[in-house]
């Protein structure tokens, strides 16, 4: 991996402490920076024994509703409502 993107020997043994060297206000004003909340997904699958539908929110496809093909063999997790 270090040769094939010319990082140095010691990137892996170093990478834990370049990490934890970033401070909440640094990772915030990145994140301030390259997030735009207008572009961010959430996706809401919905089936309760009716055919499976995922509800898109937010982005290009704001509050729509798009049928899922079955899946054979996909069961609903014992979590879910």
């Amino acid at each position: 991996m270090m040769g094939f993107y010319d990082l140095p020997l010691d990137y892996l043994s170093e990478h834990n402490d370049r990490i934890s060297a970033v401070t909440l206000e640094e990772a915030n004003e990145v994140s301030r920076q390259r997030i735009d909340p207008e572009c961010l997904v959430t996706v809401v699958v919905a089936g309760g024994g009716r055919p499976a539908r995922v509800r898109i929110i937010g982005g290009a496809w704001r509050r729509r509703w798009l049928p899922v093909a079955p899946v054979p063999g996909l069961r609903p997790s014992a979590d879910a409502q």
